[in-house]
């Protein structure tokens, strides 16, 4: 009788994969699985992320048999050498993890800079959200946003004329 043991450690919040981060550029997933093979380790999976152009994004995931091979394989390798690249090496989260970083970026929906570069998306937004994506609101206690009100020009604080 096989068992899946997968649904009870995704329960438990343990991860049988790593993210390798600062591969080299040309590393693709064939070499990725024989570094991660040396220790004698099951690799189930591994993934090289790449831009829509092909490129290395330089970071990938290796998923193994069990999350013990996992930390295993995360505390052997860490730091380790793939050419002249020093491999950074955590556990796996997943997407909708709270522990995730939250998204800083212009590109990311769900940021501030989003918001500032996408005013459309922000505007679509629930009431709740958008105050929450562009930095607070009219009477919200916070800074005035900066969506659609340019600011007056600021004296410059270096300049030897500046009145403050």
């Amino acid at each position: 009788v096989l068992v899946d043991w997968r649904p009870a450690m995704a329960a438990e919040g343990l991860s049988s994969r790593i993210c390798v981060k600062g591969l080299p550029k040309r590393c693709d997933e064939r070499r990725l699985r024989e570094h991660f093979e040396l220790r004698g380790s099951e690799v189930t999976d591994v993934r090289v992320m790449r831009t829509r152009e092909g490129k290395s994004r330089m970071f990938g995931f290796v998923g193994f048999r069990t999350p013990e091979q996992a930390e295993e394989a995360r505390s052997y390798f860490s730091r380790s050498f793939i050419d002249t690249s020093r491999l950074e090496i955590e556990m796996a989260k997943s997407r909708g993890d709270s522990e995730l970083a939250r998204p800083w970026s212009r590109h990311s929906k769900g940021s501030s800079a989003y918001a500032r570069t996408h005013p459309e998306a922000a505007q679509a937004a629930p009431e709740g959200a958008q105050g929450a994506l562009s930095g607070g609101g009219e009477g919200s206690g916070s800074a005035p946003s900066r969506l659609g009100k340019p600011d007056a020009p600021r004296p410059d604080p270096k300049a030897k004329d500046a009145k403050l």
